[in-house]
């Protein structure tokens, strides 16, 4: 692969922006799409790095460093996630019978069992359960997940209909 190809991605979308700033016709989807990219390779970049992190307390360091930035993005995400699921009356009438267990198994920490009633929920609404509601069960830390988990279901159990 040609290093300077490999480059593209950012220095384009920077050089992009910063032409659009200087001719004062800036396009937000431009500015979208940068921020979409950048997430994108945020998350590749974690990837990659996971692989040596075992290896070299370096790749250690860095790698909780990229995670904290892109695991504060997927608490964001959880939230919305878990909100517009609330939209499905299966589901959310699922959340109402067992949102409060599932946050009880959550402050426990029984991931299998938080991971089987997740995907419970999903298949008895015919959803499928998506790839960023996994994120937190391949966390290694028991805070973080439990922070991950409280996001999404925050955002899925609807709390009026609970009173």
């Amino acid at each position: 692969m040609d290093e300077n190809n490999n480059k593209f991605s950012l220095d384009f979308y920077r050089q992009r922006l910063e032409d659009e700033i200087k001719n004062g016709k800036p396009n937000i989807d431009e500015f979208k799409t940068a921020f979409k990219e950048l997430k994108k390779t945020m998350i590749h970049l974690q990837k990659l790095v996971e692989y040596q992190k075992d290896e070299n307390k370096d790749f250690y360091t860095f790698y909780n460093q990229v995670a904290g930035a892109n695991y504060i993005d997927l608490i964001d995400d959880l939230n919305k996630l878990g909100f517009a699921q609330r939209k499905n009356s299966k589901m959310k009438d699922a959340f109402k019978t067992m949102g409060y267990r599932l946050m009880e198994q959550t402050r426990a920490g029984k991931r299998d069992d938080v991971f089987h009633s997740l995907l419970r929920i999903h298949i008895s609404s015919k959803e499928n359960m998506s790839p960023k509601l996994v994120q937190p069960f391949k966390h290694p830390d028991n805070g973080m997940f439990k922070v991950l988990i409280f996001s999404y279901l925050s955002g899925a159990i609807d709390t009026k209909s609970n009173e």
